[in-house]
């Protein structure tokens, strides 16, 4: 039996070793896959900030842009209000032909005091 005992203890340290080395396969395998989803993480995450950035200035250009047209605007209004009160002070077109009528109805006055002279 002293015989058996060492096989089966060469038998013990062969599949110990065995377990052992396919254990240390599947830690590096492990430590691959957690490098490269650290890596993607790294991509992924300097990707979002990139894209934070460019939204940022984005959203700041239309800011500006906004606050641009809104100025606009107001100078418009003050334009057609320029316009509109500028508007009310001319006369209808009535009223530029009552002129017309009166001033004919003047005209042959004026032409016979001056010939009249």
């Amino acid at each position: 039996m002293p015989r058996t005992e060492p096989a089966s203890f060469g038998l013990v340290i062969q599949e110990l070793v065995r377990r052992s080395n396919e254990e240390g396969r599947r830690v590096r395998d492990l430590e691959q896959r957690v490098e490269t989803l650290e890596s993607r993480f790294a991509s992924l995450e300097q990707l979002i900030l990139e894209r934070f950035k460019k939204t940022e200035q984005r959203a700041n250009s239309l800011e500006t842009n906004i606050h641009t047209i809104e100025e606009d605007i107001l100078r418009l209004k003050a334009a057609v209000d320029k316009i509109s009160k500028q508007l009310e002070k001319t006369a209808t077109k009535t009223e530029v032909k009552e002129l017309e009528r009166a001033f004919e109805l003047i005209q042959p006055e004026i032409m016979t005091s001056k010939t009249g002279e």
